[in-house]
């Protein structure tokens, strides 16, 4: 006589923090967790399928970058910038081959690498530049957009974060900055600028910070977390995805760290997701995309 055990029927994911010989197990119903996983999917009930696969439409080399806005998908690849509108690729322009951060308003895309910046209106590339000021008198001296490597919107306000500190424009001028005093310096090299309800979430390779508040002179810094963020995990969600019933109705930021995924709230709320069961490789960079109500990240080696 022999007994039948159900192997692999379900799982609870990945957990490598554990020997894989004491992950859970159980032989009755063949639920368990999964000490590696590779090209598989697991679905809300548990269910393990194989990943699908692509079907390739381009051959463009060293792809990166992925933005889309109005109807468009910008990228890049080598050193040139794509912009892609069903499955076709256009070339915009030659902007370097580094990594690009990019934020659309209106008919426009803003972008910048840390080498170049510009902005992106009809798929043609203009210089991101001062221009004439309009605006009431002052005694303030405003200055071309830095030349950063990170954009992120929040209340009106354009960020740029470069390596010295996040700088912010003029209210609903996205052209004319404060080199003075328009600056947050949250310490260490900035990794993720993105805002909750409630204020800004900016992380750096040493630390996340929480600033509340909605003028960027006045935001206050409340929250310290010391782990470092991985550039390009940062999405926003729905709160309801979230096992946390305060967080409803709100939307929130999950982001990849070193020291695993953290979800990050209004009012400096935090909360390591995956702490107990999740062991990560340092790495600076990955990206990370909601797909099918799931956080998919990757990480660069």
């Amino acid at each position: 006589m022999y007994k039948q055990y159900a192997l692999f029927r379900s799982s609870g994911g990945l957990n490598n923090k554990v020997d894989p010989l004491r992950v859970s197990f159980n032989p009755e119903t063949g639920f368990c967790q999964l000490p590696e996983a590779v090209n598989i999917d697991i679905d809300s009930t548990g269910r393990i399928d194989r990943r699908k696969g692509f079907t390739e439409i381009s051959n463009l080399n060293n792809c990166h970058s992925f933005y889309s806005y109005g109807g468009y998908l910008f990228f890049i690849s080598d050193a040139s910038m794509y912009a892609m509108q069903g499955i076709v690729p256009t070339p915009v322009g030659t902007v370097g081959a580094w990594r690009c951060s990019y934020w659309g308003v209106g008919e426009r895309v803003y972008f910048c690498n840390g080498l170049t910046k510009g902005y992106i209106q009809g798929n043609i590339i203009y210089p991101w530049v001062a221009g004439t000021y309009v605006g009431p008198e002052t005694t303030k001296t405003f200055s071309d957009p830095p030349l950063g490597y990170l954009l992120h919107l929040y209340r009106g306000r354009m960020y740029i974060a470069t390596d010295e500190a996040v700088w912010y424009s003029r209210p609903l001028d996205y052209h004319h900055y404060d080199l003075v005093r328009g600056l947050i310096q949250p310490g260490g090299k900035t990794r993720m600028i993105n805002n909750v309800s409630t204020g800004l979430w900016i992380g750096t390779d040493e630390h996340i910070r929480y600033y509340h508040g909605d003028n960027a002179e006045e935001l206050e810094l409340r929250k310290t977390e010391v782990v470092k963020v991985v550039q390009g995990t940062d999405v926003v969600v729905p709160g309801r995805m979230l096992p946390v019933q305060q967080l409803y109705g709100q939307n929130v930021i999950l982001v990849t760290t070193n020291e695993g995924v953290i979800l990050l709230g209004p009012d400096g709320f935090s909360m390591n997701l995956t702490y107990d069961r999740l062991e990560l490789p340092n790495s600076a960079f990955g990206s990370a995309a909601i797909i099918n109500g799931k956080y998919i990240f990757s990480l660069e080696p």
